[in-house]
């Protein structure tokens, strides 16, 4: 009897330790979980179950990769450097993971620290697209526009069907004014991805500096269609009507701007603007007050209420508003030709053309020309 009772003791403890060993999972199933989390957007249970990984296995290099992506874009910086440099310790050519360093330093502002990474990455991988594109963001935020063209072209060569980099390259031609090309690499762009609300907003402003205003209002509305809340979308669309003349519209579309973020200056210097276009001066002294209430710094404010009190041939005042401006911003070269413009209304010819050569001297060919036509 006793030797089964041992025996049925015995049977019951293998049994228990049989289903232990079936229950814990594997670094790969831990790993895996994590996988299926991120995808349905929990990223901390996938912290989690990447850790668990790593913790089953310390050389799981793919768990400290993806956790580290996930710090990032939660912005824990030192996390998920920590996690990039233990994925380099086991493989120091890991692009992913040196890709994942160049993103941290890039997103410190470290952005050299983040072109030698990015850098070695393409050493080690001539035909990596996440290597040429991220160090395009790089030099595009440095400003160094030839070499960030230069890298989104090479990133688009190795893989032309990803949206994001004719995005971005298309941002660089918008910040060197070359609107025909930018305009190309947007619509290329939407090509290929026509849920990327972004790329109408910025096509929407390259169709208004080509004056092609009823698509660039299409494309607004089309962004807005996404984004119903974004003060941008209707912040440009007011421009772009007051660019076609279309000023109560434009009033409509700054006093959304307004209603959403009400302390948004521009919005009330474009809506002031917008009124003083339609003869609403006193709307628009509110607006300009409104803004200097708010900022007694903002010199744009006090060269409007100057523009205000210019048109109503108040030109005194609106002498007294530029001077303003000029002590706050001394290098704003459109102050010295409205301050200028009111000196040649009162006959002060000499203050006038003193202004304009200021205006000119700033690098603003219109205060030359208006010097010039002084003396003749």
């Amino acid at each position: 009897m006793k030797k089964s009772f041992l025996l049925i003791a015995i049977l019951i403890i293998i049994s228990m330790v049989v289903v232990t060993i079936t229950l814990a999972k594997s670094a790969k199933e831990f790993y895996d979980e994590g996988i299926i989390l991120c995808n349905n957007g929990a990223d901390k249970r996938a912290v989690k179950a990447f850790t668990d990984a790593i913790d089953e296995d310390s050389d799981f290099i793919l768990a400290y990769i993806d956790r580290g992506y996930i710090y990032f874009y939660f912005r824990d910086f030192n996390k998920a450097m920590d996690d990039f440099d233990e994925a380099l310790d086991l493989d120091d050519s890991s692009i992913v993971a040196l890709i994942g360093r160049g993103k941290v330093f890039s997103a410190q502002g470290e952005f050299d620290d983040a072109i030698d990474i990015f850098t070695e990455a393409i050493k080690i991988d001539a035909n990596s697209y996440d290597a040429y594109f991220n160090r395009g963001v790089v030099y595009y935020k440095k400003e160094f526009y030839a070499k960030a063209l230069e890298d989104f072209s090479k990133a688009i060569r190795i893989s032309p069907n990803i949206y994001i980099a004719y995005s971005h390259r298309g941002y660089t031609y918008m910040d060197l004014n070359d609107y025909k090309r930018a305009l190309n690499d947007f619509n290329t762009s939407i090509l290929l991805n026509r849920d990327f609300p972004d790329n109408y907003l910025s096509r929407g402003m390259v169709y208004d500096a080509l004056e092609n205003y009823d698509k660039a209002l299409k494309d607004y509305d089309k962004y807005l269609s996404y984004r119903s809340q974004d003060i941008f979308g209707y912040y440009f669309k007011g421009v772009s009507l007051m660019s076609q003349e279309r000023y109560g519209m434009a009033v409509a579309a700054f006093s959304t701007v307004i209603g959403l973020e009400p302390k948004y200056e521009m919005a009330y210097l474009k809506r002031g603007y917008s009124n003083m276009s339609l003869g609403n001066n006193d709307r628009a002294l509110t607006d300009f007050n409104r803004i200097i209430k708010m900022n007694p710094k903002n010199f744009l404010a006090f060269i409007a209420r100057g523009d205000l009190y210019l048109s109503q041939k108040k030109y005194d005042a609106a002498i007294s508003e530029y001077t303003k401006a000029v002590s706050i911003e001394s290098d704003f070269s459109l102050t010295y030709i409205s301050r200028g413009a009111a000196y040649r209304e009162m006959g002060k010819v000499r203050k006038a053309k003193k202004d304009f050569d200021k205006a000119c001297d700033l690098g603003q060919k219109w205060g030359c020309d208006l010097s010039n036509k002084l003396e003749k």
